[in-house]
């Protein structure tokens, strides 16, 4: 609790109160890192194209990018348009 003449904002003050809260602050409890629901391995089965979404929306996919005079196709390949 402030004194009732200090400043609640004065580095003094917040130092202070600072150090008093991590000596009175808990310890975390340390406990093992489990996940009882995983099993096997994650096949990502979700990132597939829809069944359901026409093959044209993907299109995109395939397209290279433009960046400045060159297009990245998504192979690796990089072109320059000069």
């Amino acid at each position: 609790m402030p004194r009732p003449t200090e400043d609640t904002y004065s580095p003094r003050y917040l130092a202070r109160r600072t150090r008093r809260e991590k000596i009175a602050a808990p310890k975390p409890a340390l406990r093992p890192v489990s996940n009882a629901s995983a099993t096997g391995i994650y096949a990502g089965a979700e990132l597939l194209p829809n069944p359901g979404i026409p093959a044209g929306r993907y299109a995109a996919f395939s397209l290279p990018s433009r960046v400045g005079k060159r297009l990245y196709w998504p192979g690796g390949r990089v072109e320059d348009l000069t």
